[in-house]
């Protein structure tokens, strides 16, 4: 149950990171997120988005600033490549 829903959370932020870079927005732009509520997450309710930031952070797979904006960090591929590159083939 638990372990599934971060990654299923991290295969949409990846996507999303995919999308931005497609679109030419630069690396160092694309692995931020803001704004991370169900709203831009309609699969997610807040507190299953809160959930999956908290056990993310744990991991050190992204970090978070002071307003809830979060960062994807080197690990965060590095953890969740083998599941996202079966997602993306």
């Amino acid at each position: 149950g638990t372990y599934k829903i971060t990654t299923k959370f991290a295969v949409v932020l990846y996507k999303n990171y995919l999308q931005r870079i497609k679109s030419d927005i630069p690396r160092t732009i694309a692995v931020e997120f803001n704004n991370l509520s169900s709203s831009n997450f309609p699969d997610f309710s807040d507190d299953d988005i809160s959930y999956c930031i908290e056990e993310m952070k744990n991991h050190k797979y992204i970090t978070e600033d002071i307003l809830g904006n979060i960062t994807l960090e080197p690990t965060f591929y590095i953890y969740y490549g083998k599941s996202l590159q079966i997602q993306f083939k």
